[in-house]
């Protein structure tokens, strides 16, 4: 095999539906960044990162965080990626590394104030159509349409979800939980 050279701490990881794109969240050190590895099938793949380089610290960078949720669309186009403690999923092209927005985990939703949300895994649908995302701090999985960009449900699931399965048809999710038992 090869071995390919990314940022400090790859907590997750995604490949592109067409495997031609392997993306890896760094939570490590400065900077928070994605690796977007190409030409997998070659003896030197290509590595570029979001952000690119070492911006100074303290620089206003995209993502501004990074978790372990990771997932690209049907599309091989767009990057979604939990950014952690500031509660967002932020949404980059996959081609120009450009930041296309976020989705946020914070915010009222029926009747419910969040206020310090942790975005955890994040998987797609099997159509696109809606990203679900857990939120450790709440205990809870949110799902969003991916075209009007909002909250479209939010389901307690339990002390810290921290993996996130979606069944083939996608009606049905699978979460793992972290805890103790007492």
């Amino acid at each position: 095999g090869v071995q390919v050279k990314v940022e400090p701490h790859p907590y997750g990881m995604a490949l592109s539906p067409n495997g031609k794109i392997l993306v890896t969240s760094n939570n490590g050190t400065w900077p928070f960044s994605v690796s977007i590895i190409t030409d997998l099938s070659s003896s030197k793949p290509e590595v570029r990162q979001i952000p690119p380089g070492y911006p100074p610290i303290d620089s206003d960078t995209d993502p501004r965080s990074v978790y372990l949720g990771v997932a690209i669309t049907k599309n091989n186009r767009t990057l979604y990626l939990s950014e952690g403690n500031n509660g967002k999923i932020g949404i980059f092209d996959l081609r120009t590394r450009r930041d296309l927005g976020t989705l946020n985990l914070n915010g009222r939703y029926h009747g419910k104030n969040y206020r310090y949300s942790l975005a955890g895994d994040v998987k797609l649908s099997p159509n696109g159509k809606y990203l679900f995302a857990l939120d450790l701090a709440y205990f809870r999985m949110v799902v969003f349409n991916t075209r009007t960009r909002r909250m479209v449900a939010s389901v307690r699931v339990g002390r810290l979800p921290f993996g996130l399965a979606l069944s083939p048809d996608g009606k049905t999710a699978y979460l793992t939980n972290v805890g103790m038992f007492r």
